[in-house]
C-alpha cells in the first residue's frame, strides 16, 4: 500500500482485522484508501503472486474487491 497505493499523496489509511470463524478458522480483512490501479493483465506482479502463495501455504482462499482483500485462513495452531 505505501508503494503503490498512497503515491504522490500526503498521507492515507490502512486498515487490518482479524476474527475467529470458528476453532479452525479466522477471517483477516485488509483494506486501504488509496487510489486503485487497474493491474496489467500481460504483466506478472510480484505482490498479488506473493498475496496467492501465503495464502495457499495457510491452506486459505481470498477474495479482493478493489483495495480490500478478505482471506479465509486456517488457525494453523490448532492440529486437525
Amino acid at each position: 500500500s505505501f508503494k503503490h497505493a498512497f503515491e504522490g499523496e500526503q498521507s492515507g489509511a490502512i486498515s487490518i482485522s482479524i476474527k475467529a470463524i470458528n476453532n479452525m478458522e479466522f477471517e483477516m480483512v485488509y483494506s486501504d484508501n488509496g487510489s486503485w490501479k487497474i493491474a496489467n493483465k500481460n504483466k506478472q506482479h510480484f505482490g498479488l503472486e506473493l498475496i496467492e502463495t501465503l495464502t495457499e501455504q495457510m491452506d486459505g482462499s481470498y477474495q479482493r474487491e478493489q483495495s480490500e482483500y478478505r482471506f479465509l485462513l486456517k488457525n494453523l495452531d490448532i492440529e486437525a
